[in-house]
């Protein structure tokens, strides 16, 4: 398979190869990673408006994994010397054009045939507007309604974390911007 095509990831780039717990054992470049399917740290991000819809972007076909699949709003590597929290607000910034207050969420591993990742989930609060960087395409949806499309296995796992009540604060906020918005008369 290719390499993965990112515009801040090339085979030259190095990334950190680690543990199932997280501590790196040794870089490598891309290549080597993806040729040997090494186990990596990768950061994916939710973006929620204010309404509680989920901001998704929907992978180009020229994508390694998952081509043309619904996706989380951001996500990428963990970079040397990076920590999770610092590569996920430069994801967000990268693919989406934004910052916001991001809260961890839940750490998890894929592990399958053609990709080794441990997974740092972000979610955060943030209306726009955005740009669509490195995806074919962004949208909201309703966090059911993006159970229905044809989203990765990343995304899913991290929809049913949102649903099972695994981000009360993000939920919390919801409510209370729900509230506030009708005491308005909106």
């Amino acid at each position: 398979m290719p390499l993965p095509k990112s515009s801040a990831e090339s085979k030259e780039d190095l990334i950190e190869i680690v543990d199932f717990e997280g501590k790196v054992l040794r870089t490598c470049n891309y290549r080597e990673a993806f040729e040997k399917n090494l186990l990596k740290k990768c950061v994916h991000v939710l973006v929620f408006n204010y309404e509680g819809k989920v901001l998704l972007e929907f992978r180009k076909n020229d994508k390694r994994f998952f081509p043309s699949y619904w996706n989380s709003s951001a996500a990428g590597f963990v970079g040397v010397g990076e920590s999770e929290l610092e590569a996920a607000e430069r994801e967000l910034k990268e693919e989406l054009g934004v910052s916001a207050g991001l809260h961890f969420i839940e750490r998890f591993i894929i592990d399958t045939a053609d990709d080794c990742c441990i997974n740092y989930f972000f979610a955060c609060l943030h209306d726009g507007p955005f740009e669509c960087n490195e995806a074919e395409k962004i949208q909201f949806f309703e966090p059911s309604e993006a159970k229905q499309l044809k989203i990765t296995p990343h995304l899913r796992l991290e929809l049913n974390l949102f649903e099972n009540n695994i981000c009360p604060l993000i939920q919390a906020t919801f409510k209370k911007t729900s509230e506030t918005a009708s005491n308005r008369g909106f």
